[in-house]
């Protein structure tokens, strides 16, 4: 491995390190963007790290144009101006890789791509193995069974793609890559290819034909109809865009390449460590120093603080050498494990277990680590040999955990822990979760565990799907590899700690969010979802019967007025009964017709009954579907309830998500809605006790806009709908008609996320020129709500995001794009997020403090769920009344704003009942 040469391509890298971090740049000292720099030397250091590599060269674009721009002006026309302080960065990169022994490699008129199609070919001739780094899926065109492909992913790892790998995602090989692109064109490189052709059909042609010769040689047989007069026209593009997108390999890299010697030979590392100290890149000198060497941590990088005072070790924290990773067999050595762990005070913990449902699982075994680059499984199940007695297990663990003193870290712990308690171990809750941790620092990237190892340790983690063989479980792996796979998780979740627990602490507002809010949440969601909620199945299938009746009546009712039998469920067909039959007016137009979302069909419900009549098939078809013929299916085989899964991650708003099933999305105020909620029913002798904050996001929006006239309607106890339509309409509140009522709602709710006067219009019926007039007067009547508006975009545009009065951060990385469509839509969601993120935050401090009040108060009672601004719970029927009250009261005093807050409380058998 350490002979292999890998070509890295260097304006590849550096801009998607660049972009990566665009909403919250890295800067130093002086506020100059470090961005590029940071997230490209961690990639070239987990090169080294993870893939043994020891001779590495960067290949560059040359700063004149290429043969490909003189063939081709519009060549990469499309593109923007790369931003001055990515520029300002590539000086500074190519310093350091010559500090580091790495050279740059560029070739007047050519670009990176074709020097290192040159560096493959040079390298497959003398025997040598190559690997090109890059993202570009022109390179898939190079890989052979000597040349691979190293793929950077979005969380920052890397993914080896070799010949099966580009045939599996692309559909051809990667020797018909050229003729792919040919046919398919490239939009960021403004390569035109043949208009109409996209990749399913250009890999299906030449999966049949091989190649584009073939492809135009039997033009008449491999396509007919639309697609044989866009193969006929395009022939010319095709053919001048297979030239663009041929990388040349006939460059003269050879040179280069004899010279390219292991970096141990070239580099100063002290240099290196000092260049990267100067622009305050504290982790990538660490690395610097360390990288040749086993040294182990030290310093700042020295193992966890002891048992009273587990402070994070530094931040930059990869391993100085191999892991080490063992396996817990004997019972003496899960004391001399015990012992580590309450020596350290904490403990990384991570389970494995064979399914992904923590309320069907079995445990397969537990990690533990307590010094990054040092973890043990402990395996209680596997196929090749003994395992400690899950009671010897069990007991020694409870003890271990007992008393508190032992602080657990997890990466989404709520999993393990529900795994682990219903196996017997009392497992504490996590009190650092890193999934959580890092969601809080950027909600708008992915927070998985492979993600977080790649973007925050440089480290590209072993897979799932490479340890465990289709169709088994992770019992059925042998120990040596079990070990290798679950204690690096427990290692790499120490790791994500060291780091992301500075981080945290750097910012005061997301620390006080993840302390106060979000980590004591997470063993309440755990309760919650173990908990589950009773369904009645016998009402909920008598039920759909019911509605496959209605949904059948509406199918004959639509082919009867359109005269004909056809598929409702088919856009096609659809399209040609609307557009084609019935002569209505299309609208927004897709690659497979004109469109027939729900969007449009409202609009033309206007002129037509049929796209009324669909509408209506479509919602009930959806709630038979996705709810009535599923929820019983989810019913748990041992206490016959549901068990939903709620997400603290799953809304960049910071809001709670529902899935497996998803809770959320059942119609409130529907009929239809209501009989499927009633099938959700209390235990015998116990009642549901439902508190519903009343409209809190208006009173989110009153409280921070300081508007005066929406602070007083809620103050005075009015019906804000109602004083809104007054003020608009010019008349008394009593006076106000229940459509002057709808239309003033449709407006309080929609123009503080910014709806336009089109969508106003489409919404309620009315002219255009009538719904500006409505969006006017609102801002003429509520003035501070457009001051707040104001005020949100430019905190975006000023931040890279928006705060809710709490703190909590939203990044917006699309708030200084150029695209008019994309700022738009971030200036809406600064809006949004500054309301919704508030109002989440005032949700989750009221399900602490309930919890807190259920447990001191009625010990037999449960939460059961949260839906949206919802609390649910269950309490013996004698204990509702005195319940009910205490939700209201708490609910109500979670927050002090300058509007109160009210609740709504409910008491009943089913939820249908409450609804």
């Amino acid at each position: 491995m350490h002979d292999d040469i890998f070509i890295i391509d260097g304006y590849g890298l550096i801009y998607r390190a660049y972009f990566a971090l665009i909403a919250r740049p890295l800067t130093d000292r002086h506020g100059t963007n470090i961005s590029a720099v940071h997230g490209f030397f961690r990639i070239v250091f987990s090169l080294w790290r993870n893939h043994g590599a020891r001779r590495i060269a960067v290949a560059m674009d040359p700063p004149e144009p290429t043969f490909r721009h003189l063939r081709w002006p519009e060549y990469k026309a499309n593109r923007d101006s790369a931003p001055k302080d990515l520029h300002a960065q590539v000086p500074v990169i190519e310093d350091i890789l010559k500090i580091l022994g790495m050279p740059v490699i560029r070739i007047s008129g050519y670009e990176a791509d074709d020097v290192m199609g040159s560096a493959a070919r040079c390298c497959r001739e003398e025997g040598i193995g190559c690997l090109l780094v890059s993202a570009d899926k022109d390179i898939m065109q190079l890989i052979d069974e000597n040349t691979a492909m190293l793929r950077p992913e979005k969380g920052g790892g890397l993914i080896r793609m070799g010949p099966g790998e580009v045939l599996e995602e692309k559909g051809v090989r990667p020797d018909q890559m050229i003729d792919y692109l040919a046919l398919v064109g490239d939009t960021s490189d403004n390569i035109p290819g043949v208009n109409g052709i996209g990749p399913k059909t250009a890999a299906s042609l030449l999966s049949e034909w091989g190649d584009l010769d073939s492809v135009y040689a039997n033009i008449d047989k491999a396509a007919r109809g639309g697609r044989l007069i866009k193969l006929r026209e395009g022939r010319e593009n095709a053919y001048f865009s297979r030239e663009l997108v041929t990388i040349r390999t006939e460059l003269d890299v050879a040179p280069h390449l004899k010279n390219l010697s292991s970096i141990e030979k070239n580099l100063d590392a002290e240099a290196a460590s000092a260049a990267f100290r100067e622009r305050d890149m504290r982790s990538l000198a660490d690395d610097a120093e360390s990288i040749f060497g086993c040294s182990g941590p030290a310093g700042e990088g020295a193992p966890l603080s002891r048992r009273h005072s587990p402070k994070p070790a530094d931040p930059s924290a990869p391993p100085r050498c191999t892991p080490r990773y063992t396996p817990i067999l004997a019972e003496e050595d899960l004391a001399r494990w015990e012992a580590k762990i309450r020596d350290a005070g904490i403990t990384a913990l991570d389970t494995e277990t064979d399914a992904l449902d923590p309320m069907r699982a079995s445990l397969v075994g537990l990690s533990f680590c307590v010094e990054y680059g040092e973890a043990a499984y402990l395996p209680i199940r596997r196929p090749d040999g003994d395992c400690l007695e899950s009671e010897t297990v069990i007991r020694r663990l409870n003890a271990l955990f007992a008393d508190g003193s032992v602080k657990i870290v997890g990466q989404n712990f709520k999993y393990d822990m529900k795994v682990l308690r219903r196996w017997g171990l009392r497992v504490p809750p996590a009190w650092f979760d890193t999934m959580i941790a890092a969601w809080m620092l950027d909600s708008a990237s992915p927070v998985g565990m492979d993600a977080l190892a790649g973007r925050y340790l440089g480290r590209t983690t072993l897979k799932f799907r490479d340890v465990v063989p289709k169709h088994c479980t992770f019992a059925d792996v042998e120990l040596d590899q079990a070990v290798d796979y679950a204690a690096e998780d427990a290692d790499i979740t120490l790791g994500l700690f060291n780091t992301l627990s500075p981080l945290l602490e750097a910012d005061p507002d997301r620390k006080r969010i993840f302390d106060r809010y979000e980590m004591p949440l997470q063993p309440i969601l755990a309760e919650m979802e173990t908990e589950g909620i009773g369904l009645d199945t016998g009402e909920l299938e008598n039920y759909g019967r019911l509605l496959g009746d209605d949904i059948d009546a509406l199918a004959e009712e639509i082919h009867s007025l359109c005269g004909k039998k056809f598929n409702i469920a088919s856009p096609k067909q659809l399209q040609e009964v609307l557009f084609v039959d019935r002569g209505l007016t299309p609208g927004k137009k897709t690659k497979t017709g004109y469109s027939t979302d729900n969007t449009v069909l409202t609009y033309l419900a206007k002129e037509d009954p049929v796209p009324e009549k669909v509408l209506l098939y479509r919602s009930l078809s959806k709630l038979k579907s996705t709810y009535v013929d599923v929820l019983p299916e989810l019913v748990h085989p041992e206490d016959g309830r549901i068990h939903t899964s709620y997400s603290q991650t799953g809304a960049a708003t910071g809001r709670l998500s529902s899935n497996n099933p998803n809770l959320q999305n059942i119609p409130v105020r529907d009929e239809n809605g209501r009989r499927i909620r009633r099938a959700f029913k209390s235990r015998p002798e116990y009642r549901f006790v439902s508190a519903d904050y009343s409209q809190i996001e208006l009173v989110v929006l009153a409280h921070m806009s300081g508007d005066e006239a929406l602070a007083r309607a809620f103050r005075e106890g009015t019906d804000v709908h109602a004083r809104t339509a007054a003020l608009l309409f010019g008349s008394e509140v009593n006076d106000v008609t229940p459509d002057q009522r709808r239309m003033a709602k449709a407006v309080n709710f929609g123009v503080m996320y910014g709806m336009s006067a089109f969508r106003l219009s489409n919404e309620l019926s009315i002219p255009r020129r009538e719904a500006q007039h409505f969006i006017e007067a609102y801002f003429t009547t509520y003035r501070g709500i457009r001051n707040f508006i104001d005020e949100a975009v430019s905190q975006a545009e000023a931040e890279g995001g928006v705060r809710t009065i709490d703190g909590r951060f939203r990044p917006l990385p699309g708030i200084t794009s150029g695209n008019r469509v994309e700022k738009a839509a971030s200036e809406r969601a600064a809006v949004n997020s500054r309301i919704q993120g508030t109002a989440a935050d005032i949700m989750k401090a009221a399900m602490i403090a309930v919890h807190r009040g259920l447990g001191e108060h009625f010990p037999r009672a449960r939460m059961l769920l949260q839906v949206h601004d919802e609390m649910l719970i269950e309490v013996p029927q004698e204990q509702a009344e005195a319940a009910a009250s205490m939700l209201k009261i708490t609910m109500e005093a979670v927050s002090t704003l300058s509007v109160p807050l009210r609740v709504n409380v409910e008491i009943g058998g089913s939820w249908g009942e409450i609804h």
